[in-house]
């Protein structure tokens, strides 16, 4: 079992245990500059956590000498392991300074920690200003300002101090935009799935193929966020920035969003070509961009929505440049429309969904300032400041940001259609919206609120996530799946609240929450390497998944056992191919299955398809049990007229239902093509048990109150007449006479015995 143990909250992720002295970051008196200028004195403090990682904050030192409470970055961990003498930042902390002697007016100005491990074990702490134009400056070095590679645990040590220094304007106040990394997440959802950074700087995901998540992540490692696609009606695609800067990307790929070219589909994340100084990632919902250290953009994918940002709307599977862009950042991306702070402050977004007329290339919002991150959701998109502010706008022209009333002190917002969570600076999540059908906005209701509300249930947060809703369309039948919400706390736990319908909460269930419930924990894979290949991906996986479900389902287990070795992962025009054949050439009459391919590696496909190699392949069921659910298929459902000429009914809707009792909350590929008992989303209860007795090797009700006698048999038979119906029925009331109809049955296009033939005869031949 795997935990969500505590993670490296900073993009200075993987940081070694600390060597040598004591840490004290300090800070010098306050002192007096008459004028443009005010300076103010600081410190680093920091200590050893029990699982070696080591946390830092900033300390200020007020007028009359004393230090203040210790401010806290939301990225502020360093991790038991990183690259010797590389230099890591943390998230960006507001610090008050103020003129001396009169105090005639004070400013803030935005610091952050610098830390990089040196060869002896130990870890130099220093502190940056942000310049006026957003970008990071000099590294002040306090006089001490080493932590120790061992030190006892839970102890607070600190710097000697710095001096930070602001400048009065008259035109712009002071310059409180810049670098910051608020967009890199440790957190992450699309509509049917969660995902995560863990500790050691791998990606666990839960939800709707959850398994196979987590098998494609056993690989990665070095991972400082994590972002998930959102489209709008399909699977969403995954990235992971690594502290090397580079970037890996894995799911669907048929537009380019990964990275690579004539991929449909890739399992095993593969780095992105040319990205090795990525400092923050987005994915969208069939692309993907990420800022590079010097300040530009990249971004690859669909660019039908102008999305790309190139003034285009081509689409391409490798990174290009935006022209033009370099000053960003950090960068946020949805289901067609990117967003980017730039260093000063301001905010540009270009294709749909973000506001304005969907502009091809980089366009500034107006009305904002000071901007440290910004978020999109469906047609909406929210900006946070620097003073903690939230201003949201909606996709409309012109653009009006509005200022989110009584909610201050916000380190970070996500959006998901019209609802909104907000990470305060102190750890608390305050959510609110006009949509709450399931509970997302996390208050025990599901009442819409519009004025945000603090959620009592949990605190010490350090990273939200709200996901879009899914509007998948089968059939011209909308199925619309509501959202959901998740926070990781301090200790690298999370708790989920809203739709549950694909696993998405991580608690264990598909039942809705309408407050924070806790993430359980999850299997782990034990690999020594990741798979090699497709098909051995699929092995490793439906192990896991028939593993999961065999003590339910054993039927599952014996279908999978016949089908391993003849499996593969190959491109089909299809989700799953089965093959089978019947041999009539002597008695018994007997039905096998020669191959399972599945084109793509998804719970639902692979249970269909498992489902035919359990109806098909004659033996693997109880024969009489299963034959007279077959039998019920063809008779119950022989009204159920198909769309699809060369489509067999009864079967399709069989294996429909088999894998419903595996993946009730996935969809159900057949059912709503068709005006059958039960709808596109449940089965008939009659249907169900049937299928329960049939499995349990229990003939179903339904045929021995219907079938008494061979006649009935037979007349029941030629409603939708199979050989794998008749291999698991031949005996029957006495038995088959003899096979020469069948030849003459196949020789002569399906023309059955004559009306009063009846081929089973009470007492056998």
């Amino acid at each position: 079992m795997v935990r969500l143990g505590p993670v490296a909250l900073v993009l200075l992720l993987c940081t070694a245990s600390v060597a040598g002295a004591s840490v004290t970051v300090g800070a010098q008196e306050m002192e007096a500059e008459v004028g443009g200028e005010a300076r103010g004195s600081v410190r680093i403090a920091a200590k050893r956590l029990a699982d070696g990682r080591t946390e830092f904050g900033l300390q200020r030192q007020s007028p009359d000498g004393r230090w203040g409470t210790r401010q806290l970055p939301r990225l502020r961990f360093v991790a038991a392991e990183t690259t010797v003498d590389r230099w890591l930042g943390s998230s960006p902390v507001t610090v008050n300074v103020s003129s001396r002697p009169d105090f005639d007016w004070t400013g803030e100005i935005d610091v952050r920690i610098a830390a990089r491990r040196v060869a002896d074990g130990r870890i130099e702490f220093a502190v940056q200003q942000r310049r006026a134009d957003g970008s990071w400056g000099q590294r002040l070095t306090p006089a001490r300002r080493f932590f120790p590679a061992t030190v006892t645990a839970g102890r607070w040590l600190v710097s000697t101090p710095v001096t930070v220094t602001a400048w009065r304007s008259d035109t712009t106040g002071f310059a409180l935009g810049g670098r910051s990394r608020s967009a890199d997440t440790l957190l992450a959802s699309s509509f049917d799935r969660t995902c995560a950074v863990q500790l050691d700087g791998g990606v666990t995901c839960w939800g709707r193929n959850g398994v196979r998540d987590r098998l494609s992540t056993t690989g990665l490692g070095g991972v400082v966020a994590v972002t998930v696609g959102a489209h709008i009606n399909s699977a969403s695609h995954t990235c992971a920035l690594h502290d090397d800067g580079t970037i890996s990307c894995w799911g669907p790929g048929g537009e380019g969003q990964i990275g690579q070219v004539s991929a449909s589909w890739v399992n095993v994340p593969l780095r992105v070509p040319g990205i090795n100084d990525a400092v923050a990632v987005a994915a969208g919902g069939d692309h993907t961009c990420a800022v590079h250290d010097d300040g530009g953009v990249s971004c690859w994918g669909s660019g039908g929505g102008g999305q790309l940002g190139d003034g285009t709307r081509d689409s391409r599977s490798r990174p290009q440049r935006i022209p033009g862009l370099g000053d960003v950042a950090t960068i946020a991306a949805g289901d067609g429309g990117t967003c980017a702070v730039h260093f000063d402050g301001t905010v540009s977004c270009w294709g749909s969904g973000v506001g304005g007329s969907s502009p091809l290339s980089p366009q500034k919002v107006p009305g904002i300032r000071g901007a440290t991150s910004v978020a999109l959701g469906w047609g909406k998109v929210c900006a946070v400041t620097a003073g903690g502010s939230v201003h949201c706008w909606e996709n409309s022209t012109p653009i009006f940001p509005i200022r989110v009333q009584n909610l201050q002190d916000v380190a970070a917002v996500s959006v998901g259609v019209n609802n909104f969570c907000a990470l305060h600076t102190e750890g608390d999540v305050s959510c609110w919206g006009g949509r709450n059908n399931s509970g997302e906005l996390g208050d025990g209701t599901t009442e819409p609120r519009s004025q945000p509300r603090r959620l009592r249930e949990i605190s010490e947060v350090v990273a939200i996530t709200a996901s879009t809703d899914s509007s998948i369309h089968f059939s011209g039948e909308e199925k619309p799946i509501e959202s959901h919400a998740c926070a990781m706390h301090r200790d690298g736990s999370v708790s989920c609240w809203g739709n549950n319908r694909f696993g998405q909460l991580g608690d264990g269930t598909f039942e809705t929450r309408l407050v924070p419930t806790p993430v359980g924990d999850f299997d782990e894979f034990d690999l020594a390497e990741p798979p090699a290949n497709g098909t051995q991906f699929l092995r490793t996986w439906l192990d896991a998944v028939v593993a999961q479900h065999e003590s339910r389902l054993p039927w599952l287990r014996a279908a999978w056992d016949h089908a391993r070795p003849r499996s593969a992962l190959a491109e089909l025009p299809g989700g799953g191919a089965v093959s089978s054949r019947c041999d009539v050439s002597s008695p018994p009459l007997r039905c096998t299955v020669s191959s399972f391919e599945l084109q793509e590696v998804d719970l639902g496909i692979a249970v269909h398809e498992l489902a035919h190699v359990y109806d098909l392949h004659t033996g693997l069921a109880p024969s009489r049990a299963w034959g007279a659910a077959q039998l019920y298929f063809a008779v119950r459902m022989s009204a159920c007229t198909p769309q699809f000429d060369d489509l067999n009914t009864d079967v399709e809707l069989l294996a429909d239902a088999l894998q419903h009792l595996v993946a009730p909350h996935h969809w159900l590929l057949y059912y709503n093509f068709f005006e059958c008992p039960g709808s596109a989303d449940a089965l008939s209860r009659e249907s169900q048990q049937v299928l329960r007795s049939a499995v349990a090797g229990r003939v179903p009700a339904w045929y021995t109150e219907n079938i008494t006698n061979g006649a009935e048999l037979w007349a029941a038979l030629r409603t939708d007449f199979s050989l794998r119906m008749l291999a698991n029925l031949q005996d029957e009331f006495g038995g088959l006479c003899s096979f020469d109809w069948i030849s003459q049955w196949r020789l002569y296009g399906g023309a059955l015995p004559a009306e009063g033939s009846n081929p089973f005869r009470d007492g056998g031949c």
